[in-house]
């Protein structure tokens, strides 16, 4: 398969699922096409299961604007002089099973020109999920699904500037994302089975002209509008008898 990876010169939309002991010399192969503009790369052991994602050097490819990873980044993100091996034009990032932690995310951050971040399933093991300051500067849409570990993200008032559209789905423990207030381009929040009281604290830090699931419930002199659909939210448990 390597003999004939490495040939592949003209192809412009990849995806390769390999052991974790291969996946170097895979992305050593996928270094030489130069026309590859989409890749999605998973990493799987045996069984069949996500396992580590031993990637090469990836962060002087030109081409690629859309990666997708599965499997785990066992020593955090790779990085050289605080900016990730990722390719540097991405336009579109997913990650599942990565395992990143706040470091990473830092790192993953300074990644300026990504306009779509999913993180999926295992990609973040932190309770608390931070946009650190000036990261993801065009980022339009977000995207966090099934990270359930993560109680709390906040985004410093710097972070995520030209965000658009938010979408939380199946994060249990999610109570709480401070600091949204400051996003001027958001137009659209997604709530998708999370608690009921993550809606509520959204809608309490948000000003401006507010509508849930269409219906306006607020207005303010701004022309700013932000729409919350809410779906499957998950109420509070019932108070226990005495």
């Amino acid at each position: 398969m390597l003999d004939v990876l490495s040939k592949l010169t003209s192809v412009e939309k990849l995806g390769l699922t390999c052991d974790s002991p291969v996946m170097n010399k895979a992305t050593d192969c996928i270094l030489k096409l130069t026309k590859l503009e989409s890749l999605k790369l998973r990493s799987r052991d045996l069984f069949g299961q996500p396992s580590d994602l031993n990637l090469s050097d990836m962060s002087g490819v030109e081409s690629i604007s859309d990666l997708y990873l599965l499997g785990s980044f066992p020593g955090g993100l790779p990085q050289r002089d605080g900016l990730p091996l990722l390719p540097q034009d991405l336009k579109i990032l997913t990650l599942s099973m990565s395992g990143l932690d706040r470091v990473s995310m830092e790192v993953l951050g300074k990644l300026e020109g990504l306009e779509m971040l999913n993180l999926f399933a295992g990609s973040y093991t932190d309770p608390f999920l931070n946009f650190w300051e000036d990261s993801f500067p065009r980022l339009r849409v977000l995207k966090l699904w099934k990270l359930e570990n993560v109680k709390q993200v906040r985004v410093n008032k710097t972070a995520l500037c030209c965000l658009e559209d938010l979408e939380i789905k199946n994060c249990g423990l999610l109570t709480s994302v401070y600091s949204l207030d400051h996003i001027e381009s958001l137009k659209q929040i997604s709530l998708i089975k999370v608690k009921e009281e993550l809606a509520t604290n959204i809608k309490n830090g948000l000003t401006g002209k507010l509508f849930i699931n269409g219906k306006q419930l607020a207005t303010s002199l701004s022309s700013r509008e932000v729409f919350i659909k809410e779906k499957q939210l998950v109420p509070p448990p019932p108070p226990l008898r005495r």
